[in-house]
């Protein structure tokens, strides 16, 4: 052996320096979007090569679940979610992991598979350009909004009793012509459909409208008072501000506005209870509502049914709550 090796040492040293100049040239590697294959866990693929132009964000420790919402700067590119030991496989040009794909829109969220210290590598493939990612790490679940239910509020738990006037409605609800489609009439019938009477149409506030005398009037034909508030509510110019004190007869309702858009136009919304469309349902905020103006009765005790004889059907009765 030793021999043969020393009678071919030209042989064995061509050999060796081609090897080494086959390293340093060696032809680029297909490029990674043309080998994605799913990987054994859900959303994970694996890619095999190092891009040869590519940016890449800080490592950040995350656990298992965390989200990376990532902002691009620049045109569609392809963006994937690499943990350190498959980061090192890709810079060595090995086989390795990863979450993600070609992004063609911005922002997206990407949701880290286990715990481990992430970055975030973006290329452009074969285009030419300038890319700039941008992270922010949402690593822990947004707490639950807890809101008080509106029947349960103080404020909001005292309305007058059905029949203590004649021809007064449960409910008067107080909007715009262009909220009537998508909450205004949506939610009138969702009361209607729950055994409350409502005014609706005679209650459009119009340019010009006084928004006190309004509720003013609504109140003084309706147990319950609902304003429906969105962009178009505060086009008009309306004249006067509501007198809201003691206990609360009118629920507003945002809708396609947040409450400190609202706030702005009307400061006397700040001490009230309100409900959105953004966050509940024009039946939700229904069910609410009935939960207000028309109490459960309470249940009535029903006597023991008969026994049923043989053949005979016994109708069920069921007590009304």
């Amino acid at each position: 052996m030793f021999e043969w090796l020393a009678e071919n040492w030209p042989l064995v040293l061509g050999a060796e320096t081609a090897l080494l100049l086959w390293l340093v040239v060696r032809p680029s590697t297909p490029n990674w979007r043309l080998v994605l294959r799913p990987g054994r866990r859900r959303d994970v693929r694996r890619a095999a090569g190092r891009p040869g132009r590519f940016w890449c964000t800080e490592p950040h420790r995350q656990p298992a679940g965390a989200v990376a919402r990532v902002h691009l700067d620049g045109p569609a590119a392809s963006v994937r979610l690499v943990d350190g030991p498959n980061y090192a496989r890709m810079m060595r040009g090995g086989r390795y992991a990863y979450v993600g794909g070609w992004a063609t829109e911005s922002p997206f969220e990407l949701t880290v598979p286990w715990a481990g210290r992430w970055r975030v590598v973006g290329d452009l493939g074969s285009a030419s350009g300038h890319l700039d990612l941008r992270v922010r790490w949402l690593a822990e679940a947004l707490p639950p909004v807890t809101v008080q239910p509106v029947n349960t509020e103080p404020r909001l738990g005292v309305v007058r009793e059905r029949g203590s006037a004649d021809g007064l409605r449960d409910v008067f609800v107080l909007h715009v012509v262009e909220d009537r489609a998508e909450v205004a009439r949506p939610l009138a019938d969702a009361l209607r459909a729950r055994g409350a009477s409502v005014w609706l149409d005679e209650f459009e506030l119009a340019i010009g409208d006084s928004l006190a005398k309004r509720l003013e009037r609504g109140l003084a034909c309706s147990r319950f008072g609902v304003v429906v508030l969105s962009p178009g509510f505060f086009e008009p110019t309306a004249t006067g501000t509501p007198r809201v004190e003691g206990d609360q007869v009118v629920l507003p309702v945002l809708h396609r506005i947040t409450r400190v858009e609202a706030l702005d136009g009307l400061p006397w919304l700040a001490d009230l209870v309100v409900r959105g469309t953004s966050d509940r349902t024009v039946d939700e905020i229904a069910e609410e509502i009935a939960l207000v103006v028309l109490p459960g009765e309470p249940a009535v005790e029903q006597e023991d049914d008969p026994p049923a004889l043989p053949g005979q059907v016994v109708p069920v009765r069921a007590a009304r709550r």
